[in-house]
C-alpha cells in the first residue's frame, strides 16, 4: 500500500505497524537523497544537550545564587573546594600520561578509562566552580547594592 510515497507495511501486531509507518518516511527520503537521514546516537545526545543545557544551567545558577546570598562566606569556601577538587582530579589524570612519557596531549583519547573519568570529572567540577563563582559575584553585587 503506497500513500504519497510512503510505504506502509501491515503486520499482525499494531506496534510493529506503527513503528514501520514512522520509520519508513525517513528511510524513503534518505534513499532518494531528499535531505532526510537517520539520526545517530551521538547526534541525538548533542540535540538533547543543546535543548536542555540552558535550563539545567539556569537551575544550577539559581540554586547556587540562593545559597551564595544566604551565606556568602561559606559559599566562597564551597566554590574554592569545587575548584581544588576539579584541579586535583585533572592533575591526577594528566600525571598518568606523564608517567608514560606523553608530555603534550589534548583531550582524553590517550588516557586509560579510569584516568578518562577522572579527567572529565575534574573538568565538570571546575565548570561547576565557575558557575558558583558567577553566582557568588551576583549575590555579592545584589547584597551591596541594596
Amino acid at each position: 500500500m503506497i500513500e504519497s510515497g510512503i510505504q506502509l507495511w501491515r503486520f499482525g501486531r499494531a506496534t510493529e505497524a506503527l513503528w514501520l509507518a514512522a520509520e519508513r518516511p525517513v528511510r524513503w527520503a534518505a534513499e532518494r537523497n531528499l535531505g532526510a537521514r537517520l539520526v545517530g546516537q551521538r547526534e541525538a545526545l548533542a540535540n538533547a544537550f543543546i535543548l536542555y543545557a540552558p535550563f539545567v544551567i539556569g537551575v544550577i545558577l539559581a540554586i547556587f545564587a540562593a545559597n551564595a546570598w544566604a551565606a556568602p562566606f561559606g559559599f566562597a569556601w564551597f566554590t574554592l573546594a569545587l575548584y581544588l577538587a576539579g584541579l586535583a582530579l585533572f592533575l591526577l589524570a594528566k600525571v598518568s600520561l606523564l608517567r608514560r612519557g606523553i608530555r603534550f596531549s589534548f583531550g582524553s583519547s590517550q588516557m586509560s578509562p579510569c584516568s578518562r573519568r577522572a579527567y572529565r570529572a575534574g573538568y565538570t567540577l571546575m565548570v561547576l566552580g565557575f558557575f558558583a563563582t558567577l553566582a557568588l559575584f551576583t549575590a555579592l553585587g545584589a547584597s551591596s547594592s541594596s
